[in-house]
């Protein structure tokens, strides 16, 4: 299992809208700008999973998504992916706090069950 950073997860989802949309990589990389910030972008979902450790340290696991139809992308599979926030920056629960807690990322090894039943419909293509 491997935890990507902010610029990882980045790269990750310009690889994506390369592939499926046909961005150059300097369209993807000003496409990416915002991303994976879900107070800047009306596009993503987060679900609240629960609590983990890694490497004995204490995160919020969320369940993250791309839909990308809501901002006149259509047909480009959704993007999905964890978001891990560092529970001892969260401690208030606010916005802030959420924004600038230390995060990690992971796309591998995501478990269809950890997403809600919306987003699997998505993942699995059936809008």
């Amino acid at each position: 299992m491997k935890y990507l950073t902010i610029d990882e997860i980045k790269q990750a989802f310009a690889d994506h809208l390369m592939k499926y949309r046909g961005y150059s990589p300097e369209e993807a990389d000003m496409a990416v700008s915002d991303f994976p910030d879900p107070y800047s972008n009306c596009y993503l979902n987060e679900e609240y999973i629960g609590h983990c450790e890694i490497d004995g340290v204490a995160y919020e696991q969320n369940a993250s998504s791309t839909v990308l139809w809501r901002v006149g992308i259509p047909n480009v599979p959704d993007f999905f992916f964890y978001t891990y926030y560092r529970e001892e920056d969260i401690e208030s629960r606010t916005v802030g706090s959420y924004m600038n807690a230390r995060k990690l990322f992971r796309v591998d090894d995501l478990d269809a069950e950890d997403f809600p039943e919306e987003f699997k419909k998505k993942r699995n293509n059936k809008r």
